[in-house]
């Protein structure tokens, strides 16, 4: 599996850094990922999620396995990293391919 295109919108809320979708394998698409600062300054990603009748959130859509989910956060965060050296509070599109080549589960699993 692949991510085939990442779109990521800083934010100007101060608890969220930015806001990130991910198409799949040209398949599959998630919305409303969430990067946001921790107070130790590190960054954590936030797969989407939403509140039950009981009060408590719950992911919509999360990796099963954690070489996946280290995939998915170092593909998201690396594309933060260029975006704001590049064009600070901006929204872009990153198409796989080109400057940027399809990226594989396997790139995660060292």
């Amino acid at each position: 599996m692949r991510v085939t295109r990442v779109t990521i919108s800083m934010s100007k809320d101060p608890r969220v850094l930015a806001y990130a979708t991910l198409v799949l394998d040209d398949q599959l698409i998630i919305r409303n990922i969430r990067i946001i600062r921790r107070p130790d300054s590190r960054r954590m990603v936030l797969m989407p999620s939403r509140q039950g009748r009981s009060g408590e959130y719950a992911d919509m859509v999360h990796p099963v396995t954690v070489a996946f989910r280290s995939y998915l956060e170092a593909v998201l965060l690396r594309r933060i990293d260029e975006l704001t050296i590049e064009e600070p509070s901006a929204t872009r599109s990153v198409l796989a391919g080109g400057d940027h080549p399809p990226e594989t589960v396997s790139d995660a699993i060292l």
